[in-house]
């Protein structure tokens, strides 16, 4: 390799290794952002038991069905544009065991 390349070649390596920094940093930082996602995880699993209704679907059920109004302890896993393999994910999963009502 000639000098000239191996001068461009280091250059190219000092001028990247802050972007991959920053890269880094930004994504550690956008992961601890709270979301419904987050959220709903966490409560599951400290509540998850005490659950007796669970509210499955897209943003039909997360907008039209308000688990405070339902008479068991209820919660909804609803979210908006969320398909049919994330409720069966969450059906399928052996946390919940004590429910009387799939919605």
């Amino acid at each position: 390799m000639s000098k000239g390349l191996q001068y461009l070649m280091l250059r190219i390596l000092f001028f990247s290794i802050p972007l991959v920094l920053l890269c880094i940093m930004l994504e550690l930082k956008l992961r601890a952002i709270p979301n419904v996602y987050a959220y709903k995880a966490n409560y599951v699993k400290e509540h998850g038991a005490a659950i007796k209704t669970l509210v499955f679907g897209s943003s039909h059920a997360y907008f039209g069905i308000d688990p405070y109004y339902l008479q068991l302890n209820s919660f909804s896993l609803a979210n908006t544009s969320q398909t049919l393999d994330y409720d069966n994910f969450f059906y399928s999963n052996q946390t919940f065991m004590n429910f009387r009502y799939f919605q």
